[in-house]
């Protein structure tokens, strides 16, 4: 992955290809919401346009999975030896966000709706489109404290996403709840940013791009 441009050298380098997938899955997840105005609508609308709303939106999920391996990709390779200024760095880039939306997600559900199941921002999202926040935050925490075991990329990338199929991504089935806030999807989420570190490894050849595509 290093093969890509960058910009910068050190331990603030930046990579232009990790902003161009940034923009890439950020377009994904407009189009999610676009498709969604003809995907809800089926049987209301003509068969074709369905299943075109149905193929985009299907596409386009990959995106937030897409987003968690791009952190997980910068996440476990850059993480500063003091702990304090690991949460400074990344948790502190998304505390004021999430305190910021949260807020407005609040004054919105309380005037227009709809209410959540909590008002606690730390259990629910104020406003059902800011979920994401929670995986992410208890992403950024475990991860300072995780370290990747030295494997194959590919048998790395492979295990996490065969975790995440055999348990749909939810350690409840597994019968193993309340570890974190919204576990459920965060299990999930970890695996994807751990398949990003491993997918980083993998060694670029001809057919590396053209094989992951097709998968």
């Amino acid at each position: 992955m290093t093969d890509f441009a960058a910009i910068g050298t050190g331990e603030r380098e930046r990579l232009l290809w990790c902003d161009l997938a940034r923009v890439l899955a950020a377009t994904l997840v407009l189009l999610i919401h676009v498709s969604a105005k003809w995907f809800e609508n089926y049987g209301h609308i003509p068969t074709f346009d369905w299943q075109i709303a149905n193929i985009l939106d299907s596409a386009a999920r990959l995106s937030v999975p897409w987003f968690f391996m791009l952190s997980g990709f910068l996440v476990f390779d850059r993480k500063p030896a003091s702990f304090a200024a690991y949460m400074r760095r990344r948790l502190g880039r998304v505390l004021g966000p999430f305190v910021l939306f949260s807020a407005i997600g609040l004054l919105v559900a309380s005037t227009i709706g709809p209410r959540p199941p909590s008002w606690n921002v730390l259990v629910d999202p104020a406003y059902y489109h800011l979920w994401f926040f929670q995986p992410l935050l208890v992403f950024y925490l475990v991860a300072y404290f995780v370290t990747p075991a030295r494997a194959s990329p590919w048998l790395g990338v492979g295990v996490c996403f065969v975790l995440i199929a055999l348990t749909g991504g939810s350690l409840a089935n597994l019968d193993v709840s309340g570890l974190a806030v919204r576990s459920e999807q965060t299990f999930a989420y970890f695996l994807f940013g751990l398949a990003g570190h491993y997918a980083a490894r993998v060694p670029l050849r001809w057919w590396t791009g053209p094989a992951c595509l097709g998968v």
